[in-house]
């Protein structure tokens, strides 16, 4: 469905050029869910809004291809790019206050899209949009077609995002930590609705976000992301359970267990890289414990293993013998 081949995105600012996004390579199939975590900073959003075509101003991919559905997404013109953007591919995004329109009935807001881009009636889109709101379920959705966005509450607000995203029937779903904002029992409905709506339709989805329990909930298989890298992938059991990269085991170790309890978190010691001069070689090496001479220049492209993973550790070898007994998650 979507492939991403060696995608390079630049971010102009006063100090320079930010490398968001370096050199980024991913797959997904028909109907799979791919997690992508990784700290605040490390290109999460910049990938994902890439994808979609939109990129603020300041940015631009400098290399790199979008196939979706056997289109290069960077080839196509600004009109054929819209025909995509809502249709075929759609985007739940992280805040829905924001993305929502304050002035505008959230029911209308769901319709727009059928009657714009399906063409479909006044009456046909709303009927659409009323089952929509039913099958994310809103409670008493024709009531609810008529509020606002400030008269709802979070979790609702971000199912209405969902629906809208939905609307047009797309076959692919890019989720920007949609539940970032939202309480532990409403995260945890929206999660369930995302993981239905994929085993239902054969929807695929990109879910972006830095909280990798999200990740363990919603996808088999995720890619860990570093200073605009990949630096792991793989199925989220195999990967969470015996990382084969320094900062994934990082994350993983920073992650808050039950069965420890009493014990310190395990930070990941200093910070990340400024991306308008990253660091030569492995750009984890300023912060990885495990850091040799051979680490500090050179590339280090993400390698492919013989079980379906892939990191670009070159010591991954000396962590692969060595199990994450408990990530908490």
């Amino acid at each position: 469905m979507l492939e991403i081949r060696s995608l390079s995105v630049h971010i102009r600012s006063r100090r320079g050029v930010v490398h968001a996004v370096d050199d980024v390579s991913l797959t997904l199939l028909e109907g799979e869910a791919l997690g992508i975590a990784g700290e605040s900073g490390s290109g999460k959003t910049t990938l994902l809004r890439a994808v979609l075509g939109l990129l603020p101003r300041s940015a631009h991919v400098v290399h790199g291809e979008i196939i979706f559905e056997g289109v290069d997404l960077l080839a196509v013109s600004a009109k054929q790019a819209r025909e995509v953007r809502g249709k075929r591919i759609g985007m739940v995004f992280q805040d829905p206050m924001t993305a929502l329109n304050p002035v505008m009935p959230v029911g209308d807001q769901v319709s727009e899209g059928p009657r714009y881009r399906l063409g479909q009636s006044a009456d046909e889109s709303r009927r659409t949009a009323m089952k929509l709101l039913t099958e994310i379920g809103i409670p008493d959705p024709a009531r609810r077609y008529r509020a606002y966005a400030h008269q709802l509450s979070g979790g609702m607000r971000q199912r209405i995002d969902i629906a809208i995203a939905l609307s047009c029937r797309p076959h692919l779903l890019l989720c920007d930590e949609p539940t970032t904002a939202l309480d532990v029992t409403i995260q945890d409905q929206i999660l369930r609705l995302l993981k239905r709506l994929s085993a239902e339709s054969g929807l695929g989805m990109l879910y972006v976000t830095h909280d990798l329990a999200v990740i363990a909930q919603t996808c088999p298989t995720v890619a860990v992301m570093y200073a605009g890298q990949v630096v792991e992938r793989g199925p989220v059991a195999e990967v969470f359970s015996r990382p084969r990269h320094p900062y994934t085991r990082g994350l993983l170790a920073s992650v808050p267990d039950v069965h420890r309890i009493g014990s310190a978190l395990e930070p990941i010691q200093g910070t990340p890289p400024d991306l308008h001069s990253p660091p030569s070689g492995c750009r984890f090496h300023p912060r990885c414990p495990l850091a040799q001479v051979d680490c500090l220049d050179g590339d280090f492209p993400l390698l492919s293993t013989a079980d379906d993973r892939a990191t670009a550790c070159i010591h991954s070898e000396r962590m692969a013998t060595t199990p994450l007994l408990s990530t908490g998650l």
